[in-house]
C-alpha cells in the first residue's frame, strides 16, 4: 500500500480533506456525502439481473447493491446504508433508490501531519497525529501559517542540486537537444495505442544520442530527481516509465526555470494542492505559493 502527502491550504485542513475522503473509508457522519436519487438507474440495473444468469454480468446484484429499507425504517447511515439504500412497494416494486457518496472522493484516511515544515527561529507551528490531535511545535511542524515557515531554507538545497544536475546532464551531452517522448509518443498514439506501440516510443526516444548520454550520466552521478539512477527505461513500459522520460525531458528547459521548478512541491513530496476545500493545479507552483498572504495557513 502506497502512501503520499497532500498540501492543504487555509484553515480547518482537516475538514478541507476530508472533502476528499472516499466514501468506502469515511466516517458516516462526514459532513460531505452527498445523497443522490438513483430510482431509474437502479430500476434498469434490477430488471436486467431479474432476467437470470444469461443475461446478467456476474458482477451485477439485486439492486445495484444498496440494502433495502424496510417499511417504515429510517436508514442506518453509520452501517447498512452507509452506501445508499432502496425503498419498495408493497408488491416489491422499486419506490425509490439513492446512493450516497463523497464526489471526486481521492483520500483512504488521514495518518497525520508530514512534519516537515521548516520554522523560522522564534516561530511555533503544530503537529497533528491521526486523531486529530494538534501539539505546538518548533523547528518543524506539519501545519503552521506561510510567515512562519522558512519556505526558502526548504527550497533552496533542492534547488542548488537542480543547478548542479542541469550542468552535469548538458555536459553530458553537449548541450545538444533532443525530441521529448510525449512528441514522439503522439506519432505512435495517432496509430493506435498498443503495448508495442508503447515499447517502440521509448526506444526510439531512448535511442537519441543525448537521451542515451543523459541516462548513461545517471548511472555515475546523482541527479536531482534521485530515481532516474534505479530504473532501466528500455525495460517494459509501466507507470515508473513516464516519470522517468519526463524528468529527463524537463531538461529540454532553460536553466533558470528548471531549477525554479525544484521548489516546495518537490521538496516536501506532495502530489495534490487543496486550498479552500478544492483542488488546483497551478501550473507555476513557485508563483503561486509566493502569491499565498502571510497568514494562509499551509498543512502538509
Amino acid at each position: 500500500m502506497g502512501h503520499s502527502a497532500a498540501m492543504v491550504i487555509g484553515d480547518a485542513p482537516i475538514d478541507q480533506l476530508e472533502r476528499f475522503q472516499r466514501a468506502e473509508y469515511a466516517d458516516p457522519t462526514n459532513r460531505h456525502f452527498v445523497t443522490t436519487d438513483v430510482t431509474e438507474h437502479v430500476r434498469a440495473r434490477h430488471e436486467l439481473w431479474c432476467k437470470g444468469p444469461l443475461a446478467r454480468p456476474s458482477w451485477l446484484r439485486p439492486y445495484d447493491g444498496l440494502c433495502v429499507l424496510e417499511p417504515g425504517q429510517a436508514p442506518d447511515l453509520a452501517k447498512a446504508h452507509s452506501s445508499g439504500w432502496v425503498s419498495l412497494t408493497s408488491d416489491g416494486a422499486i419506490l425509490e433508490a439513492y446512493a450516497r457518496d463523497i464526489p471526486n472522493g481521492f483520500v483512504d484516511w488521514f495518518e497525520g501531519t508530514g512534519d516537515r515544515l521548516k520554522l523560522k527561529d522564534g516561530a511555533s507551528g503544530l503537529s497533528i497525529d491521526a486523531n486529530g490531535q494538534a501539539r505546538t511545535v518548533t523547528g518543524y511542524a506539519g501545519s503552521a501559517r506561510k510567515r512562519d515557515v522558512d519556505l526558502a531554507g526548504i527550497c533552496q538545497p533542492f534547488r542548488d542540486e537542480a543547478a548542479r544536475w542541469w550542468d552535469r546532464a548538458m555536459a553530458a551531452c553537449g548541450a545538444k537537444t533532443w525530441v521529448s517522448h510525449r512528441d514522439i509518443w503522439k506519432r505512435y498514439e495517432a496509430q493506435q495505442y498498443s503495448q508495442a506501440n508503447d515499447i517502440a516510443a521509448i526506444k526510439e526516444w531512448v535511442s537519441q544520442p543525448s537521451v542515451a548520454a543523459i541516462i548513461a550520466a545517471t548511472r555515475e552521478d546523482k541527479p536531482s530527481y534521485m530515481h532516474l539512477s534505479h530504473y532501466d527505461v528500455t525495460q517494459t513500459p509501466s507507470s515508473w516509465n513516464q516519470r522517468v522520460t519526463s524528468d529527463i525531458d524537463r531538461l529540454l528547459w532553460e536553466r533558470s526555470r528548471y531549477v525554479t521548478a525544484h521548489g516546495l512541491q518537490l521538496a516536501l513530496w506532495f502530489s495534490e494542492i487543496i486550498r479552500h476545500g478544492e483542488l488546483v493545479d497551478p501550473t507555476d507552483t513557485s508563483a503561486f505559493f509566493d502569491s499565498l498572504p502571510g497568514d494562509t495557513m499551509l498543512t502538509l
